[in-house]
């Protein structure tokens, strides 16, 4: 059974700023992805979900500008806003709005894993790490969305990461932190890749199934072999080593490049990846990791530039390009 899933940082998505809608479920729909994550969706996620319709004192306007009301077939979602600790509001942008993740996946052939007393366990925030092992002097900027499914009727459970990595820091922060932007964005990864993932891939206390499989992705802010590398590292403790001293290996994926340059029909960075441990990496199907090309494609761009299309894109839907994975259960 093959699941497809894409990844997306949609750009400070929030409801009635003129932003594509239409084009962004066409890129889900048409590409037939089954689970979807989103970085940077804003106002408690209403443009992911809308409003319920039993709320009839709603607007249902306001509804049917709702994404998922955009989808083919059956989904549920889920938005979920990491919590600022203190002092790290000098490393966000001026936006006040609540940047969160959102979720969405077919409830046809995924369900969410219950816990012991039946309910659905919900996709949250994870928030169990330790900074020191990653030689860190900050927390992670944004706590990554976790979320865990049964797979169809198969005895697998899939287990996902959605995260965004730290950007940059402002002049304010240069005496307090005395290495730069790349190496804090390293040191985040070797957090959300040497603990978080670890401890999700590892966890299997209350599982009925007989293999759990974990991806990570989202947007790392990191350029594959230039400053991420393809196979990562640990000890037993997280720290990142060697190869040959390994005792937990982790490969990132996805080398095309996925964001926009400025006011320039050309793509910049590959920062867009995924992150599988051995044991996901024998289920990826061969070729299946990409950028989805959502420029030209999913809209009419007949008789439109290059600049054109590209600035179209640019501002109804967004500075990254949407990525995705398959995963052969």
């Amino acid at each position: 059974m093959a699941i497809k899933i894409g990844s997306f940082n949609v750009r400070n998505l929030a409801d009635g700023e003129g932003r594509d809608i239409d084009r962004i479920a066409r890129i889900i729909n048409e590409n037939q992805l089954d689970i979807v994550c989103l970085q940077e969706v804003l106002q408690g996620g209403k443009i992911i979900k809308g409003i319920s319709l039993n709320d009839l004192s709603g607007q249902a306007k306001a509804y049917d500008r709702s994404l998922r009301r955009r989808l083919t077939g059956e989904w549920d979602s889920e938005w979920q806003e990491p919590k600022l600790r203190r002092g790290m509001e000098q490393y966000l942008g001026g936006d006040k709005r609540g940047e969160g993740y959102a979720i969405l996946w077919r409830t046809n052939r995924l369900s969410l894993v219950k816990d012991e007393n039946g309910d659905k366990i919900r996709p949250t925030i994870y928030t169990r790490y330790d900074t020191r092992i990653a030689k860190s002097k900050l927390s992670l900027i944004r706590e990554p969305l976790y979320a865990r499914f049964i797979v169809g009727n198969r005895p697998a459970e899939l287990r996902i990461i959605s995260t965004h990595i730290i950007y940059g820091k402002r002049d304010s922060a240069k005496d307090i932190l005395d290495y730069g932007m790349i190496e804090m964005r390293k040191k985040e990864f070797n957090i959300l890749a040497g603990q978080i993932y670890y401890r999700i891939s590892e966890m299997r206390k209350d599982i009925n199934c007989t293999s759990p499989y974990t991806i990570m992705m989202g947007d790392y802010n990191l350029n594959l072999d230039m400053s991420l590398c393809r196979v990562v590292c640990y000890d037993q403790k997280g720290h990142e080593v060697s190869e040959d001293s390994s005792f937990f290996k982790v490969f990132n994926l996805q080398d095309e490049k996925s964001t926009l340059k400025k006011d320039i029909p050309e793509l910049a960075n590959s920062y867009d990846h995924f992150t599988v441990d051995i044991r996901t990496n024998a289920q990826v199907v061969e070729n299946s990791v990409s950028v989805i090309d959502a420029i030209h494609k999913h809209v009419n761009n007949a008789n439109v530039s290059e600049e054109d299309a590209f600035n179209r894109y640019r501002k109804e839907v967004s500075d990254h390009l949407p990525i995705i994975i398959s995963i052969n259960i």
